[in-house]
């Protein structure tokens, strides 16, 4: 995994708007250069989507110092992908529906503005049922069976259709990996 470089100090932070218990800050470096980040107060955990130079797009998230859990950066080349992982990924535990929508507008107004790309009037946001469940405990079920319950563990990241675990507990799971992978049909909050 990439690290974000240092010069992120360097940005300029020229909006926060909160939602509740959601945080956002815009930040601006130059015309390329932008982070946007989404600051759980109830949980702790950030999540930031950064670029440089519009070509290179990170999305990080943070976890709070109380969590033991593996902090993560991904980079992508597509934009579009970048900012839909990071919504796909930001902390929505305990939020209304409603607050999540709005939070995800003004966040998405900005992404648009700084790509130069057309505005979003009605955006339909995707929401997965595991959204809410990252960060916190998860059961993962064996792929052919849901009767059987083969490792417990933290949901990290949502990545496409499957689901980022860190794992606390194994049961009946063969490869010895501390992160794993599965589909998110395998996976349920416990």
């Amino acid at each position: 995994m990439e690290t974000i470089p240092n010069i992120s100090n360097s940005f300029k932070c020229i909006n926060t708007e909160e939602f509740n218990s959601i945080e956002l800050k815009f930040f601006i470096l130059n015309e390329s250069a932008y982070k946007i980040e989404w600051f759980s107060k109830m949980t702790g955990a950030m999540a930031t989507f950064v670029t440089f130079n519009n070509v290179e797009y990170t999305v990080t998230r943070q976890w709070s110092q109380s969590k033991n859990l593996e902090n993560f950066d991904l980079t992508f080349t597509d934009n579009k992908a970048a900012f839909k992982h990071f919504l796909l990924n930001v902390d929505v535990i305990k939020v209304d529906p409603y607050v999540i929508k709005r939070a995800k507008k003004c966040t998405t107004d900005f992404f648009t503005q700084q790509e130069g790309l057309e505005k979003i009037t009605n955006p339909k946001f995707f929401y997965s049922r595991l959204q809410s469940s990252i960060g916190m405990r998860v059961n993962v079920y064996d792929q052919s069976s849901k009767d059987n319950l083969i490792a417990k563990g933290y949901l990290l990241q949502l990545i496409g259709g499957k689901a980022q675990v860190q794992i606390s507990e194994r049961l009946d799971l063969r490869a010895r990996k501390p992160i794993q992978v599965f589909p998110t049909k395998q996976v349920a909050l416990i």
